[in-house]
C-alpha cells in the first residue's frame, strides 16, 4: 500500500467522511447528541410499551446501558476533553453497572435463581466509587483555589440528606435481624454508595464554573440515578419493587449521561472557572436552609408517628449541621468584610495601575497638611503629565497606552520614598505627594529625579518608547492651604512647564491664569477685541542670499489704555483657554488682510503670514471664514500664509489634515512654525499640504556655538529641500548666523538682525530704505526702524 494515501488508515477514512478533525466533529456533535438523546428516549419508551419478557427484556435493557458506554467512548475519542480521565471513569462506572445488569439477568432469567448477595452486586457496588472518582476529578478541575464556602455548603447538604438516608434506609437495614451480617453489609453498601455520589453531586452543584449543556445533562443523569436508587431501596424495604418508574429512572440516566458525553461543551466542562467567587443565590439559600433542618424534621416525623426517637443519629446530625452552619456564617462574614475592603480599595485606587486615585490622594494630602502643621515642616504636591501620550494611543493603540501607564506608575514608585504617595488622577496625569520635606529645594530635587527616571526608554513588547514629562510643583503652606488649592497650583505650574518646555516648574503666582487680575484682564480682552485695541506689528522675511523681501509675519499686540503695549505671551494663553481665541483669530486675519490690501494698492505685494491656533484649525467653518475675508478685501489666496505648529496638527491629525486640505485647495500657503520642537513624524509630514518650514529660533540662535543645533538646522534645510518646501530660519540675530544659513542653503530668514516687528507705517519706510540700499540685508541699527 502507498503510505502517503490518507484513505489507507482509519483516520483517513474518518477524514474522508467528515469525521477526522475536531471542527467537523463540533458540527456533527451539535446534531449527534440530540439524535442520541431522542433515540435513547424512544428506546426507553419502546422498552416499556413492547411486550418484552424474560431474556429479551433483559437484552434490551442492557443494550440501552451499553449505548451510554459507547456514547461516552465516542465523545472522548472525537471531542477530546481537557481531562479525559473524567469520562473514562464515567464509562467504566457505567460499564460496571451494565455488567452487573447482565449478570443479574443471567442469574435470574437463565438460572432462575435469586441469591443475595451475588456476583452481580460486586459490579454494581464497584460502579459507585469509580463514578465518584470521575466526579472528584471534574470538581477539582473546575476549582483553581480552595473553595471553602462551596465545600461547607456541600457538607451541609450531604449531612442533611445523609441523615435522612440513615433514618429511612440504612437504619432499618442495620437493625433487620432477619439478615445475615454479609447481607446487611452489602445492603448498607448501596445507600452508602448513593451517599458518596450525593456528596459529589452536592459539591459539583456548589462549585463555580460555567453551567454548560453537558454540565446540566450530567447533573440530570446523576439526579435520575440517585432517585432511582432511593426509590428501589424504599420499595425493597416493603418488598413491592416491580420495575416501572425505578427502571425508567436508571434507563433515562444511561441515555442522558451518554448525551452529555456527545455534547461539544463536554470538553470544557472541567475548565477552571474565571470567577471563583461562590455566589449565594436564592436557590442555594433555600437548599441549605432545607437540609439544615433535616434533624428537627426527622425528630418531628418520628414523634408524630410514635416511632422510637433515634436520639444518637439526630443529635450527631444536629451537632454536625450546627457546626457547619456556624462555619458557613463565619465565612459569609469574612466574605462580606473582604468584599467591603475590596470595594473600598476599588473606590480609592485606579483600576488600571493600582495606584491611589484622586479621592485617596486628597485624603492623604489632607493628612500631610495636618502633619505639617504639627511638625512645622512643609509638604509638596507634584503634578505629572505625559507629553505625546495621545500620539501613543492614536499610533500604537490603547493596549500599548495602558501598558505605558502601568510602567509609568511602577517607575514613579521606584524613584520615591515609602512615605510618598504616587496617584493616578486620570488619563495621563499622575500626582506625587511629598510629606515631611525640609525646603522647596527638596521638592524641586525630587521633580528633577522623577524627570531623570524617564530618561530610559519604556519597553512595550518589542518597542522602545521615549517618554517626556511636564511636572508642576506646589508647596504647602506657601502655595495653598488645602488639597484642592495645592492641586490647582500644581496644575498651573505643570502647564507652565509644558508651555516653556522646562521639564518641571515650581509654582509662581505669575503663572496663574485664573487669578483675579488675570480674570479681570480676560474681561478687558473681550472689550479690547470689540473696541479694536489690538494692534498688529509686522516682521519681514527676506531671501537669505539676496536680501529681497519675501513677505511679512503679522504679530498681535494689545494696546492697553492703562498698562500700555502688552506682549502676546501675556494674553494669548488666556484666549486659547477660553472661547476668545476664535474672535481674536478672526480679528487678526481681518486686520492683516486689510493691511495687505492697502500695501498692494500702494504697489507692495507682500504675502502676510498669520499664526493660527489649534481651535481654529479644528473649526470646520474656518476655511469658509478665510474665503470670506479674502473676498472681502479682494485678495488672491496666495497672499495669505497660515502658520501652524506641529503640536497644533497633533491635537487632532485627521481633522487638521481635512482643514489644511481645504485651505490648500483655495490657494492659501501653509507653513509649519517652530519646526523641530513638536512631535510630527516624517511619515505624517509628507502627507501634509505644506509649503514652508520655519526652523524654531531655539536652534537657529545657537547654531554658531552649538554643533548639535547646527546639525539640526542643516538637516531641516536638507529635509525641506528634498520635500520641495521653502525653509525659513527664525531668530536670526547676527551676520554670522545669516552667513551660515546662506551657506547651508536656507531659503529665507527672519529675526532682529533683519528687523524687529514694527507697525505697518514703519515697515513702508523700511521697505523704501531696503530698495535704496544694497541687496544684502542690513542690521536693524543701520536704518531699520525699531
Amino acid at each position: 500500500m502507498a503510505t502517503g494515501d490518507p484513505t489507507n488508515t482509519g483516520e483517513g477514512y474518518a477524514s474522508a467522511y467528515g469525521f477526522g478533525c475536531p471542527a467537523d466533529w463540533d458540527r456533527m456533535s451539535g446534531r449527534a447528541w440530540r439524535i442520541y438523546l431522542v433515540g435513547g428516549m424512544v428506546a426507553v419508551a419502546l422498552y416499556f410499551l413492547l411486550p418484552l419478557e424474560g431474556l429479551w427484556s433483559s437484552l434490551a435493557y442492557d443494550l440501552i446501558g451499553l449505548s451510554s458506554v459507547a456514547a461516552i467512548l465516542v465523545g472522548v475519542r472525537h471531542l477530546r476533553p481537557a481531562r479525559p480521565l473524567i469520562w473514562w471513569c464515567f464509562a467504566a462506572g457505567q460499564l460496571l453497572f451494565v455488567v452487573g445488569d447482565m449478570l443479574y439477568s443471567v442469574i435470574d432469567t437463565i438460572l432462575h435463581q435469586s441469591p443475595f448477595p451475588s456476583v452481580a452486586d460486586v459490579f454494581y457496588l464497584g460502579g459507585y466509587p469509580v463514578l465518584a472518582v470521575g466526579l472528584l476529578v471534574l470538581i477539582r478541575g473546575r476549582i483553581s483555589d480552595r473553595d471553602r464556602a462551596g465545600l461547607i455548603d456541600a457538607a451541609i447538604i450531604a449531612t442533611g440528606l445523609g441523615l435522612l438516608s440513615w433514618t429511612f434506609l440504612m437504619k432499618p437495614i442495620a437493625t433487620d435481624a432477619s439478615l445475615s451480617l454479609l447481607e446487611r453489609l452489602i445492603s448498607l453498601a448501596y445507600p452508602l454508595g448513593d451517599v458518596l455520589l450525593l456528596v459529589m453531586v452536592a459539591r459539583l452543584a456548589t462549585s463555580p464554573g460555567a453551567r454548560t449543556t453537558a454540565y446540566r445533562l450530567l447533573g440530570l443523569a446523576l439526579v435520575l440515578l440517585l432517585a432511582a436508587d432511593i426509590g428501589y431501596a424504599v420499595l425493597a424495604l416493603v418488598s413491592s419493587y416491580e420495575g416501572g418508574l425505578v427502571d425508567a429512572g436508571w434507563l433515562l440516566s444511561y441515555v442522558i449521561w451518554g448525551a452529555a458525553a456527545l455534547h461539544p461543551s463536554m470538553r470544557s466542562m472541567s475548565e477552571v472557572a474565571p470567577d471563583q467567587a461562590t455566589r449565594f443565590t436564592h436557590w442555594r439559600l433555600a437548599l441549605l436552609a432545607t437540609t439544615s433542618l433535616m434533624a428537627p424534621a426527622v425528630l418531628v416525623q418520628q414523634g408524630l408517628r410514635h416511632q422510637p426517637i433515634d436520639v444518637g443519629a439526630i443529635a450527631f446530625g444536629s451537632v454536625v449541621l450546627f457546626l457547619l452552619v456556624v462555619l458557613r456564617m463565619a465565612g459569609l462574614v469574612a466574605q462580606v468584610q473582604g468584599q467591603a475592603a475590596k470595594t473600598q480599595h476599588q473606590a480609592l485606587h485606579d483600576a488600571l495601575t493600582g495606584l491611589p486615585n484622586r479621592a485617596l490622594l486628597r485624603d492623604r494630602t489632607d493628612q500631610a497638611i495636618h502633619q505639617a502643621d504639627r511638625e512645622l515642616s512643609p509638604a509638596a504636591l507634584l503634578l505629572i503629565d505625559l507629553d505625546r501620550f495621545k500620539e501613543v494611543n492614536d499610533t500604537l493603540g490603547h493596549h500599548y497606552g495602558d501598558q505605558l501607564l502601568v510602567q509609568v506608575g511602577e517607575r514613579l514608585r521606584a524613584a520615591l520614598r515609602t512615605v510618598d504617595t504616587v496617584a493616578r488622577l486620570g488619563g495621563d496625569e499622575f500626582a506625587v505627594l511629598l510629606p515631611r520635606i525640609q525646603t522647596a529645594d527638596d521638592a524641586v530635587a525630587v521633580a528633577g529625579k522623577l524627570q531623570a527616571a524617564f530618561d530610559e526608554p519604556f519597553r512595550l513588547d518589542d518597542l522602545a518608547l521615549d517618554v517626556e514629562t511636564s511636572i508642576g510643583v506646589a508647596l504647602y503652606p506657601e502655595h495653598g492651604s488645602d488639597p484642592d488649592e495645592l492641586l490647582q497650583r500644581a496644575d498651573i505650574a505643570m502647564y507652565a512647564a509644558k508651555d516653556t518646555h522646562a521639564g518641571f516648574v515650581l509654582f509662581d503666582p505669575k503663572h496663574d491664569q485664573h487669578s483675579p487680575d488675570r480674570l479681570a484682564l480676560l474681561g478687558e480682552l473681550r472689550r479690547a477685541i470689540d473696541h479694536q485695541q489690538l494692534v498688529l506689528q509686522y516682521q519681514p522675511k527676506v531671501d537669505a542670499h539676496t536680501g529681497q523681501i519675501l513677505g511679512v509675519e503679522a504679530l498681535v499686540r494689545w494696546q492697553h489704555p492703562e498698562y500700555g503695549l502688552i506682549p502676546p505671551n501675556d494674553f494669548l494663553p488666556l484666549a486659547e483657554r477660553t472661547g476668545l481665541i476664535g474672535p481674536l483669530t478672526h480679528y487678526v486675519l481681518d486686520a492683516a488682510l486689510h493691511q495687505c490690501r492697502d500695501w498692494r494698492q500702494a504697489g507692495h505685494e507682500l504675502p502676510v503670514a498669520v499664526n493660527v491656533s489649534a481651535r481654529s484649525l479644528l473649526d470646520l467653518a474656518f476655511p469658509n471664514q478665510i474665503a470670506g475675508l479674502l473676498a472681502c478685501w479682494e485678495l488672491p489666496a496666495r497672499l495669505l500664509v497660515v502658520e501652524i505648529t506641529e503640536s497644533t496638527i497633533m491635537t487632532d491629525p485627521t481633522h487638521a489634515l481635512e482643514i489644511l486640505g481645504q485651505l490648500n485647495a483655495m490657494g492659501v500657503q501653509i507653513a509649519i512654525d517652530d519646526f523641530g520642537t513638536g512631535y510630527s513624524s516624517m511619515a505624517r509630514l509628507k502627507t501634509l499640504p505644506v509649503h514652508e518650514l520655519k526652523i524654531d529660533r531655539s536652534f537657529v540662535s545657537q547654531m554658531t556655538s552649538s554643533t548639535s543645533d547646527a546639525v539640526i538646522v542643516r538637516s531641516t534645510v536638507d529635509l525641506g529641500r528634498n520635500l520641495g518646501l521653502r525653509v525659513v530660519a527664525e531668530g536670526v540675530e547676527d551676520l554670522q548666523t545669516l552667513q551660515e544659513l546662506d551657506a547651508v542653503g536656507c531659503d529665507a530668514i527672519q529675526g532682529y538682525y533683519i528687523s524687529r516687528p514694527v507697525p505697518a507705517e514703519d515697515l513702508i519706510r523700511w521697505l523704501e530704505q531696503q530698495h535704496a540700499a544694497t541687496p544684502t540685508p542690513q542690521p536693524h541699527h543701520q536704518g531699520i526702524v525699531a
